[in-house]
């Protein structure tokens, strides 16, 4: 697992799941972009982990719940479809 690695987690995460624009066509992590040039959320300010872990955050609360994912047609598409189908979110290393 890459707990305590929130980049890690992060970059995980976005492999498996697509960011969607929302209804301003703006995804995720370009409304954290915007939220931290008005916040003041910078990795100079608040430290680099700090920083990861609220990327993190931001992005992982606004992703929609993980959909079902269809049967693979064979073992070697189960396998790649498995962290999919387990939890998007549930991470390994």
């Amino acid at each position: 697992m890459c707990y305590g690695n929130p980049g890690a987690m992060l970059d995980d995460i976005l492999r498996v799941r697509k960011l969607q624009p929302d209804e301003h066509g703006h995804t995720a992590l370009e409304n954290f972009e915007h939220f931290c040039s008005y916040s003041g959320c910078h990795p100079q300010s608040i430290g680099e982990e700090a920083f990861a872990w609220a990327k993190l955050a931001y992005v992982r609360a606004q992703l929609p719940p993980a959909s079902a994912v269809p049967e693979a047609l064979d073992e070697t598409a189960a396998d790649k479809l498995d962290l999919i189908r387990r939890n998007a979110t549930t991470v390994r290393c």
